[in-house]
């Protein structure tokens, strides 16, 4: 039997800012009051699916009048969560904040509405366009093989990734890796400007204690590096 595919919408007539987005799509997807990230860490986890989104199957969303949202998470908007943030991330990310703050105040970069439409993007190919469009019996290894794209280190390293993903897969399933292949460099969009894997203050002690070095705020030396 076919897996399902989900489909949930958010109507962009009904939010004027970045608070109002994550109440809709919450709504949306777990009902009145319902969470569905409050951030972009958050949502990314969300987006992964479980958390009101079916864990097996596909899911997506419908976003009606998109154009109206877009000018609601415009640069102004994307200033005022940038300068949110700047206020609250831990000193190690701030050189990273305060470069993205002068980009947004140039009118340069993405704003926050096309953020978010990358990360639903990029979630939406990893739940329905890879591990998920293959037989179950390939699921476990496809999606540590997907994994690995997501969590490169930059976009080099996601490429090499999926480089050997489509090595194991591509011959056996071309439909299923062709969902990923084809539209590769939209998926990989974020490396370029988005920071949601900046590090926050808890895995910061996590790498530091594991012997981590940073300067400057950059990570300059991984654990087990130096000895290796």
């Amino acid at each position: 039997m076919d897996e399902q595919h989900e489909a949930y919408e958010i109507d962009g007539e009904r939010f004027q800012d970045t608070d109002d987005f994550y109440a809709i799509i919450g709504e949306a997807v777990n009902g009145p009051g319902g969470y569905f990230g409050r951030g972009l860490d958050s949502l990314n986890d969300c987006l992964r699916g479980g958390f009101g989104t079916p864990e097996e199957g596909s899911f997506g969303f419908v976003w009606r009048h998109s154009q109206k949202s877009r000018a609601a998470l415009g640069y102004a908007e994307t200033l005022r969560q940038l300068q949110r943030k700047l206020d609250r991330c831990h000193p190690a990310n701030r050189p990273l904040v305060r470069e993205e703050l002068a980009q947004a105040r140039k009118g340069e970069g993405p704003d926050l509405h096309s953020v978010l439409c990358t990360r639903a993007h990029v979630a939406r190919a990893h739940t329905s366009g890879g591990s998920m469009a293959l037989p179950k019996s390939a699921h476990p290894g496809a999606k540590k093989a997907l994994a690995e794209i997501w969590n490169a280190e930059d976009k080099d390293h996601a490429r090499a990734a999926a480089r050997a993903f489509e090595a194991s897969y591509g011959a056996k399933f071309p439909r299923a890796v062709a969902k990923i292949t084809d539209d590769l460099d939209q998926l990989l969009a974020f490396y370029d400007y988005d920071r949601w894997r900046m590090v926050n203050a808890p895995h910061l002690v996590a790498l530091v204690r594991g012997g981590a070095t940073f300067i400057n705020g950059k990570l300059v030396e991984r654990p087990g590096q130096a000895a290796a």
